[in-house]
């Protein structure tokens, strides 16, 4: 049984919806603006589910980061990755995300672990231990700036999910892994 509490919430919330529903009905086909004030105003009710991946490269007790450029977290720095893609492998997507934001080639080793996290999303965070071919330094690619910070520096650095960040580096120092070969990834579905 629920709560008195949260019958209450969810029984005024589905009562609030209903006009608005009963409006849609005579508002069909919707201009573009509508059309992005009714997206809106549902997405809160609708979660979804994110995957994405990233890459740990530690170097010389240096990690490998990326400072992010997209509009919602410029600056923010994070470990390289990807989301992602429908019927992309992990190990195939972090390869692929490394390269796209600091142009090196990602040599996957281990998985690290599965991170989860939820705020307006529930997300699912695969990361991958791993190093980048020999002969190449971090650079910038496609306007996305990396660079390798120490670990004690990385306290003063602007990161995405700080807490997440500090659990994944407290896995790599307990040597902690996963064989990559236990992810098991049956993406020949119809």
């Amino acid at each position: 049984m629920f709560p008195q509490e949260i019958k209450t919430t969810v029984t005024s919330k589905i009562i609030f919806l209903i006009p608005e529903i009963k409006n849609l009905k005579h508002k069909i086909p919707f201009s573009r603006e509508e059309n992005i004030r009714v997206y809106y105003f549902y997405k809160k009710f609708i979660m979804s589910f994110i995957t994405q991946v990233s890459a740990l490269v530690i170097k010389d007790e240096k990690v490998l980061m990326i400072k992010e450029k997209s509009p919602d977290i410029s600056g923010l720095w994070n470990l390289p990755g990807a989301h992602i893609r429908l019927k992309e492998r992990v190990v195939d997507a972090v390869i692929r995300g490394t390269l796209e934001e600091t142009g090196l080639h990602f040599i996957p080793e281990s998985l690290l672990g599965i991170y989860t996290s939820c705020t307006d999303n529930h997300y699912y965070h695969f990361v991958v231990k791993g190093n980048i071919t020999p002969d190449q330094e971090s650079g910038t690619i496609s306007g996305t700036e990396s660079e390798w910070v120490s670990l004690s520096e990385m306290s003063n650095r602007e990161l995405i999910n700080a807490r997440q960040l500090e659990n994944i580096i407290d896995d790599y120092l307990s040597g902690f892994h996963i064989p990559l070969s236990l992810l098991k990834e049956d993406l020949d579905f119809d």
